[in-house]
């Protein structure tokens, strides 16, 4: 399970992005969980603890 943070879904450069490292990791036999903090830097430590623990 490989975890992905992000500041903004809606930015265009993020869904390629995404797209991308979804399809390598699946490839790879990994499952991909996409964690959006929209700049919320509060969501970013919390999203990050989650994935940590």
């Amino acid at each position: 399970m490989l975890g992905l943070i992000i500041s903004d879904i809606t930015n265009p450069f993020f869904p390629d992005l995404v797209k991308s490292i979804q399809e390598k990791a699946l490839e790879l036999g990994y499952d991909v969980i996409v964690l959006n903090t929209n700049y919320d830097p509060e969501r970013d430590t919390r999203y990050v603890q989650r994935l940590l623990d």
